[in-house]
């Protein structure tokens, strides 16, 4: 980024992916603050035509920054609040701009932030991410699941005799490029969030072997009808989550997104959470992921730091 003078920012390529996500899984704490979608290498990778992004190494850890309007943005990783200090001060010390905004800050850094440079943290509502019960996908049990579970048993009353899961392989990545074009023939003039969405989801199947993510896609009478993308976090610990990047699916077949999200879930019995990442202020999507009953929205914060209140 231009407006630095000793950082290297470069741009993220996939060669990138485990020197990111070596920096990344060393500077978390694996608690439930640290499951965020904007976390993780796909996210950003997949986004990075929507996001214009690029990454530097800083101190004990990696700092991520993007261009929006005339203010840039900084995501930090690192592994305490010591090392997360001093990277700031070296962002500010590097920066051409009297001010930086800080962006995906967890509550206890955001707390830290605030008792120590006095600043104001705040998150929007739009793009705090719902967390699940990994298990209540897999069981639907429960009166405020009642009706996911009447629409999963319509599904399998319907095509219980002719529907099939498939891992995703490259034997399969064509059909789900075939449901990405018709989700596509099926809405009709995209908006741009969701026409942004298609890229990232195409970047994501074209990918799909390097980036190392777990997908399953749905048939019945030998057609594909849905597919679901995720990526794993904190795999085999106690916090272990698996976050659903991607799910498209046809809505002409009855109970078929409840059907997919279940279906999925038992895929890999090995994940403790689910994160469904956020609905962007999107009514459709904040009441289809609040109808799933989620455990809780994770907060993102940002906040603005003065050059004059850091030195």
């Amino acid at each position: 980024m231009d407006i630095f003078l000793e950082l290297n920012f470069k741009e993220i390529k996939i060669e990138d992916k485990d020197l990111i996500t070596g920096l990344i899984g060393q500077n978390s704490s694996g608690s439930l603050e640290d499951i965020s979608c904007e976390k993780q290498f796909a996210t950003i990778f997949s986004w990075r035509f929507a996001h214009p992004v690029q990454f530097a190494e800083c101190g004990e850890g990696v700092v991520f920054g993007y261009k929006w309007q005339d203010r840039c943005l900084f995501m930090i990783k690192q592994p305490d609040m010591q090392a997360f200090d001093n990277c700031i001060r070296t962002l500010m010390d590097n920066c051409d701009k009297d001010y930086i905004t800080v962006i995906n800050l967890t509550e206890s850094k955001s707390k830290f932030l605030s008792d120590k440079y006095g600043v104001e943290c705040t998150f929007d509502i739009n793009y705090s991410d719902y967390i699940y019960d990994a298990d209540s996908f897999r069981t639907y049990s429960g009166k405020k699941l009642h009706n996911k579970k009447n629409k999963l048993n319509k599904f399998l009353a319907l095509y219980g005799d002719n529907y099939e899961i498939k891992p995703i392989t490259n034997a399969v990545i064509d059909d789900c490029f075939y449901l990405l074009d018709e989700w596509k023939n099926d809405n009709g003039e995209l908006e741009k969030y969701k026409r942004r969405e298609i890229v990232a989801a195409e970047q994501l199947l074209v990918h799909y072997g390097q980036l190392q993510l777990y997908g399953c896609c749905l048939y019945v009478g030998g057609k594909p009808i849905g597919f679901t993308i995720g990526e794993p976090l904190f795999e085999n610990t106690e916090n272990s989550t698996l976050v659903v990047h991607c799910e498209k699916a046809s809505y002409d077949y009855e109970g078929v997104y409840p059907a997919l999200a279940h279906f999925f879930a038992l895929q890999y019995p090995q994940f403790k959470y689910i994160n469904r990442e956020d609905d962007v202020g999107d009514d459709g999507l904040r009441q289809s992921k609040r109808s799933f009953s989620p455990l809780l929205q994770l907060h993102k914060y940002s906040t603005i730091l003065n050059r004059n209140k850091i030195f």
